[in-house]
């Protein structure tokens, strides 16, 4: 996140109400916007992220993010957050561009991303719904308990039959 602090200036700069909240256990300060830091506690995880109108999911290139899960991401999706993200790894397979999250790689494109959010409320809805069904569809216990008792029972016919030629 500490990375964004130029995007974070330039927004600062054009909107003095805005600032940014860091929930985790390992705060920056932030040049000229605000931080509001809020320490990381799992029974108060969902408040906080109600508390916050974008989230943001910033990746470097690297080849140990490309493998990276996209917990952060989900977590934002899941309650209907929208998101801008780097188009990095798993996010690629996420992510619809415009339809459910945005994508951000330069400095510019993080700062025009998060200001057509921040000045359109109608857009930010859409796309947390749009994200929030994504989530249900494709990665939610729901979706995927099927697939889960479909591999077990497929793991316990191939046991039952190795063990049948076994004898």
């Amino acid at each position: 996140m500490k990375e964004l602090t130029p995007a974070f200036d330039q927004l600062a700069s054009q909107d003095n109400s805005l600032e940014l909240k860091i929930i985790c256990n390992d705060f920056f300060e932030c040049g000229k916007m605000p931080v509001v830091k809020k320490i990381w506690a799992l029974e108060e995880e969902n408040a906080d992220l109600q508390d916050i109108d974008i989230g943001l999911a910033p990746l470097p290139n690297h080849e140990w993010t490309k493998g990276k899960c996209a917990t952060k991401l989900l977590q934002y999706l899941s309650v209907g957050i929208p998101v801008v993200c780097s188009p990095v790894g798993v996010h690629n397979e996420i992510i619809q561009e415009g339809v459910n999250g945005l994508f951000a790689a330069s400095t510019q494109e993080w700062v025009g991303k998060m200001s057509l959010l921040i000045k359109d409320k109608a857009m930010r809805e859409r796309i947390g719904r749009e994200g929030k069904k994504t989530v249900e569809s494709s990665y939610s216990l729901k979706a995927n308990l099927p697939k889960f008792i479909n591999i077990i029972k497929d793991f316990v016919i191939h046991e039952n039959t190795l063990r049948i030629f076994r004898l």
